[in-house]
């Protein structure tokens, strides 16, 4: 399966935010074949934030235990979508996500059975 990850951090540097994801990468390590920052950015919406995608090829099967808990090593709350395996997590409430680094403010992940990466 694969993932699409992006993860909102409030930080400094460009090399901050890449230094963030790669800590994020890592803790995902174990379920994940192949992983590649896309890009990093500062985030045009939020002066201090960053944003950096990602692409991530995962071991398992696209089911709702795999997915689960490859993002619980991520977060501990994420809000679904109604449909599909696509879900975000924030650190404002209503949701009050704590995040494994404690720089990231959001984090969106797509799971699908393969995206096009065209």
């Amino acid at each position: 399966m694969d993932m699409a990850l992006s993860v909102f951090s409030k930080c400094s540097t460009l090399e901050q935010s890449k230094e963030i994801a790669n800590e994020v990468l890592s803790g995902i390590q174990e379920d994940v074949i192949f992983s590649k920052i896309q890009e990093n950015e500062e985030y045009w919406k939020i002066d201090g934030w960053f944003v950096v995608r990602c692409y991530i090829k995962c071991k398992d099967e696209m089911n709702e235990k795999s997915v689960r808990s490859i993002t619980s090593k991520i977060s501990d709350k994420w809000e679904w979508a109604p449909h599909g395996f696509n879900a975000t997590a924030d650190v404002r409430p209503p949701l009050s996500s704590k995040f494994k680094h404690s720089s990231i403010r959001f984090c969106s992940v797509i799971f699908e059975d393969e995206m096009d990466r065209g």
